[in-house]
């Protein structure tokens, strides 16, 4: 993690959470960038997309780099400078072309204001009325995939999203996401970062790398095991309709997730469920 040059203070971790406290003056400002860290070369790697149904990669640096990010954390404002209007948190989400900040309002809501920003070609959209208020924990959802950055509190979209036009190339990503605490203590918690997945590269006899066109009440299907599946990717037809579904889904319970294992001093991979996502459907 990188603090901002006016910052009053490097990040810390306190009981598992992410504490940016610029609460010092009204325009002091820290920073906070994650950096994709491969453990055993000891450097910042490009994220890259692989399965867990596809198996251990065994060559990382073959794989498609992601650019598509998805944000998920908790929020709350802990102390403010003191200075009405002058606070604010943000993050920041790249995909390799272009970066997206979101910006908030720390404060009373009547005086509050939330939006999107782009790197070079400012405000993509605001909305008036929105605010982080002090001693309040917020659930925060923050994308920026397929070119369409949307930004929401506690599930409710907080400004219009925008979508930007199609990138004609996107280089790779090592630093996805920044947050920023402007005149204010924030403590971020349940950090959680989601990436773009790429099921398969081989789209078999019919398939095709074009947009699939489906008509009205008929859906796009992936297999349960979506690595390695006859599904709409390589049907003639893609799309299925509504009418030939027939009975009702109760439990997830993929996809899995890798599991490792020492035996006889090598170490072995095997796939397990995720009990994290395991749950009824009601």
């Amino acid at each position: 993690m990188t603090s901002a040059p006016n910052s009053t203070g490097p990040p810390v971790i306190e009981n598992g959470a992410l504490v940016l406290d610029a609460s010092d003056a009204p325009h002091s400002t820290l920073t906070a960038w994650y950096r994709h860290w491969h453990l055993d070369n000891h450097r910042e790697n490009p994220v890259r997309v692989w399965n867990a149904y596809d198996g251990s990669p065994r060559r990382p640096n073959d794989l498609p780099a992601a650019h598509d990010f998805y944000l998920t954390c908790e929020v709350e404002i802990t102390a403010t400078s003191g200075a009405a209007g002058e606070a604010s948190f943000e993050c920041r989400l790249a995909d390799g072309a272009d970066a997206i900040t979101a910006d908030i309002a720390v404060g009373p809501k009547s005086s509050g204001r939330a939006q999107l920003v782009h790197e070079y070609h400012g405000g993509l959209g605001i909305k008036s009325g929105v605010a982080l208020e002090p001693k309040r924990k917020y659930r925060l959802e923050f994308a920026f995939v397929d070119r369409r950055a949307s930004l929401a509190l506690d599930g409710h979209e907080i400004v219009p999203h925008a979508d930007l036009e199609p990138a004609q190339k996107r280089g790779d990503v090592s630093r996805p996401v920044r947050f920023s605490a402007r005149g204010c203590r924030a403590v971020i918690r349940d950090i959680r970062l989601y990436r773009d997945i790429y099921y398969m590269s081989d789209y078999g006899e019919h398939g095709t790398r074009h947009p699939a066109v489906l008509g009205s009440h008929e859906y796009y299907v992936l297999g349960d095991n979506s690595g390695n599946s006859e599904d709409s990717r390589k049907w003639p037809t893609p799309g299925v309709p509504e009418s030939a579904f027939i009975g009702k889904p109760f439990l997830i319970h993929q996809p899995l997730r890798l599991g490792r294992v020492s035996v006889g001093g090598r170490e072995r991979v095997f796939q397990t469920l995720d009990w994290s996502r395991l749950r009824w459907l009601h």
